[in-house]
């Protein structure tokens, strides 16, 4: 190889698709004691014996990539190229109306990616060549997430048995959390021009709602 784009490493620069840069998660367990010992026994027994846990999770969210279409270009090339940059790009949290689902979260501005023009398609190794945005440039959603159980333990026979009973929750407070977003420019966009349409930039997936379960457990 030779030129002097070859040697800047800046040109090849991009996120790994494995850089969650923020992560906490933590456990946690809650004895309720004040009426293990209460010296009136029908709200020692009813009161008593409560536990109250769960798993709280914060993260960033994951790097996002993006890929255009070759809008029908005769290039040889069997697949998606990158985009152009036509803007800052940056998380620009919103609601766009969908024809086919109606109103619809969005992540970012979808007029600041556009679609390569013909002379990009050229394999010469110049700044550009197959699209010129870096590599994963913006980051997805993260997560604030809290799994929370109640739990109340009845003891018998000088606590050879014990009947444990289990209130769990997941997603306790019912934060929605988008896991997917929509970032391949299609094949209706014009070359050189803004992605914009056909869903690009819009929320297409998110994690479970809040889930309600019960257990009993007999342990002897």
């Amino acid at each position: 190889t030779n030129g002097v784009e070859d040697a800047d490493l800046g040109r090849w620069y991009g996120t790994s698709s494995l850089n969650q840069a923020q992560v906490l998660v933590f456990n946690w367990v809650y004895q309720m004691s004040y009426f293990n010992k209460n010296p009136f026994l029908p709200a020692r027994y009813l009161l008593g014996g409560w536990q109250l846990g769960g798993i709280a999770s914060f993260m960033t969210g994951p790097p996002i990539d993006f890929t255009c279409s070759l809008n029908g270009f005769s290039s040889g090339i069997g697949g998606p190229v990158v985009c152009d940059p036509l803007g800052k790009l940056a998380v620009k949290k919103g609601k766009v109306d969908d024809p086919n689902f109606g109103p619809t979260p969005s992540w970012f501005d979808p007029n600041v990616i556009g679609e390569v023009i013909l002379d990009q398609l050229a394999a010469n190794n110049q700044p550009g060549m197959f699209g010129s945005l870096h590599r994963n440039p913006l980051r997805g959603p993260g997560r604030n997430n809290w799994d929370i159980a109640l739990i109340r333990n009845f003891k018998f026979d000088a606590e050879r048995y014990n009947l444990q009973f289990r209130l769990e929750t997941f997603n306790t407070f019912n934060h929605p959390q988008w896991s997917g977003i929509n970032t391949f420019c299609a094949d209706q966009s014009p070359d050189g021009g803004s992605c914009a349409g056909s869903g690009f930039g819009e929320v297409t997936s998110a994690y479970q709602s809040r889930i309600l379960q019960l257990g009993l457990k007999f342990a002897f």
